[in-house]
């Protein structure tokens, strides 16, 4: 079959979903034509350097306005069987190219459940809580969750530790953009290094790695005693921040959101998920805790049993001082990597789905007029927003 691949690449030409669809458009291609193209203001680096990568579709402006124009022109060209969109906005954007959805796929990739959403007849989503929410909300679309999205990869990819930092200490890593949107991740991961110097015998320190997208917060954390006595490290130089998960070896546990768990447990690797109502990331040391996180993606919408936060610093501390523990939760982090996330799954599910007949309806009247309605809104964004 031939693909092809959309998906927005926004102001920053950065985020998750633009890795997920890196790996995932590299595995469908082993066994399927594949074509990538992005559309925004700034082109991703790491998709750019994919071998699929076929061009870049500038959104901004005035140039807003002809980028559905551009769209169906590129999805004519290539006499597609499929069109897969990662995201809303490349949806939007393909409005046009295939009214009626007959070929049209569209991805999910995680976040809370939106209040507003067009109607897509073929739906993938990476977690649970978004399956159900589509499936109620949207009874006659066809909606199925496939998580994996991460390979294992060669030791040669990751940054050895000593370029970042020294041996002397227990080491978290937290990589994101530095903007609002995690704002309590970064904060929660800060406090734990706090909390943890107080009562652990061994040094323990935080690097936080990514891009800043917001001064104010920038400025905030850079103030904060942790920063001044050196437990956080912050690592925003450009370079080091163009694929963040490059670092991800280098530390001894990670805190992970999203993708940055999932290729957290691809390396054998504590995980630590956020807590929405508490303070500390918490450890994810039981299957039972790990499927509480799963069950959201590993969001900062997770909500931990009253139990695990209580015991939840203690097995930190555990953690860093017993071997025996910490290669066991690692054991486990990779169980369900394997189960979960593997990239090695990808063609397998993703050729069920695209081969499937379309059992869900065709987008009716007020579905095509909510469409052009959302693709206005976007051309309208991106008009204006710099």
């Amino acid at each position: 079959m031939n693909v092809l691949f959309l998906i927005y690449t926004g102001r920053h030409g950065q985020g998750g979903h633009l890795h997920s669809l890196n790996t995932i458009s590299r595995k469908i291609a082993e066994g399927h034509d594949v074509k990538v193209v992005t559309i925004g203001r700034k082109i991703c680096a790491v998709l750019e350097e994919n071998p699929y990568f076929d061009s870049h579709i500038y959104s901004g402006g005035a140039s807003s306005f002809f980028v559905p124009l551009k769209v169906m022109r590129k999805c004519r060209s290539g006499r597609f069987d499929i069109i897969h969109c990662f995201d809303y906005p490349s949806f939007y954007y393909a409005s046009f190219s295939d009214l009626m959805q007959s070929i049209t796929i569209v991805n999910r990739c995680g976040g809370p459940n939106p209040l507003k959403s067009p109607y897509v007849r073929k739906l993938i989503v990476f977690s649970e809580e978004n399956e159900r929410w589509f499936k109620k909300k949207s009874p006659k679309s066809q909606v199925v969750v496939v998580p994996n999205r991460v390979e294992k990869r060669e030791p040669s990819y990751y940054l050895k530790r000593n370029i970042l930092t020294s041996w002397d200490s227990f080491v978290f890593i937290r990589t994101c953009r530095i903007s609002e949107a995690y704002r309590k991740s970064i904060l929660d991961s800060c406090r734990l290094v706090e909390e943890l110097s107080l009562l652990s015998n061994r040094k323990v320190k935080l690097l936080l790695v990514g891009d800043i997208q917001s001064k104010s917060l920038f400025e905030y954390v850079s103030t904060m005693d942790v920063v001044k006595k050196g437990m956080v490290e912050l690592i925003t130089d450009e370079e080091l921040t163009k694929e963040t998960a490059k670092h991800l070896n280098v530390a001894d546990a990670i805190i992970g959101v999203g993708r940055s768990a999932a290729e957290a447990a691809a390396l054998s690797k504590p995980v630590l998920a956020i807590d929405s109502s508490g303070r500390i990331p918490v450890l994810l040391s039981t299957e039972s805790q790990w499927k509480c996180a799963l069950r959201t993606n590993v969001s900062e919408r997770n909500k931990f049993r009253a139990e695990d936060q209580r015991k939840n610093l203690e097995l930190i501390l555990r953690m860093i001082s017993d071997d025996a523990y910490y290669n066991a939760i690692s054991k486990l982090s990779f169980k369900f990597f394997s189960s979960f996330y593997s990239s090695e799954l990808i063609l397998d599910k993703y050729s069920k789905f695209y081969h499937s007949d379309c059992v869900a309806e065709k987008p009716g009247l007020k579905d095509s007029f909510k469409r052009i309605y959302g693709l206005a809104k976007q051309i309208f964004n991106d008009f204006f927003k710099r």
